[in-house]
């Protein structure tokens, strides 16, 4: 009786460390590998604009670079989006292009500020793609102000999964849902 007590304990215990390692964020699920269609992978040439050990989630309040109320976006003016490869955070070199674009604008309009929302496919649970989303903005934020974009004029929200640009359960929707939208918006 005991025995079998303790090897269900065991399995249990076996089990949980299984399952707790696969669900982990930050276990190497977001790593680079390979390319896809965005070209992200381990020899991206911009690979190196990522997080630098800063996790956010759910934290509203302590990362720099949160989007103010009191910012109004500007009707009619958009900006390409920066999509991401699956499961991925690294600025791709065929999405900088549209990052050094948003550059260009804030440059010639010194008064306009940039929201920038991150963005999931509905794959992952709501957490981690809360988590994934904060970290791809937070890349384009990096590429910008490495750019020459004053941090001030940078805000960033993740909406993980919860704002599909494409609503269907495929890979050419998921491609268009893996994104970071870039906002111009009037500053307070």
């Amino acid at each position: 009786m005991k025995f079998s007590r303790l090897i269900a304990i065991s399995v249990l215990t076996a089990i949980t460390i299984f399952f707790g390692a696969c669900s982990n964020p930050d276990s190497g699920q977001m790593k680079p590998g390979g390319t896809d269609e965005f070209g992200a992978g381990s020899g991206d040439l911009a690979s190196g604009f990522g997080i630098n050990g800063t996790d956010s989630y759910g934290d509203s309040g302590s990362l720099p670079g949160r989007p103010h109320n009191s910012w109004i976006p500007i009707p009619g003016v958009s900006l390409e989006p920066v999509y991401f490869a699956f499961d991925n955070y690294n600025v791709s070199s065929q999405q900088i292009p549209r990052i050094e674009a948003a550059a260009k604008y804030l440059q010639a309009n010194s008064s306009v500020g940039l929201i920038i929302e991150g963005h999931c496919d509905e794959r992952g649970s709501a957490e981690y793609n809360m988590g994934l989303g904060e970290k791809r903005a937070l890349a384009v934020r990096e590429y910008l102000v490495n750019l020459g974009i004053p941090e001030t004029r940078l805000q960033t929200i993740s909406y993980g999964l919860e704002k599909p640009a494409a609503a269907e359960h495929n890979e050419s929707a998921w491609m268009k849902n893996r994104r970071d939208e870039l906002i111009p918006a009037k500053m307070n």
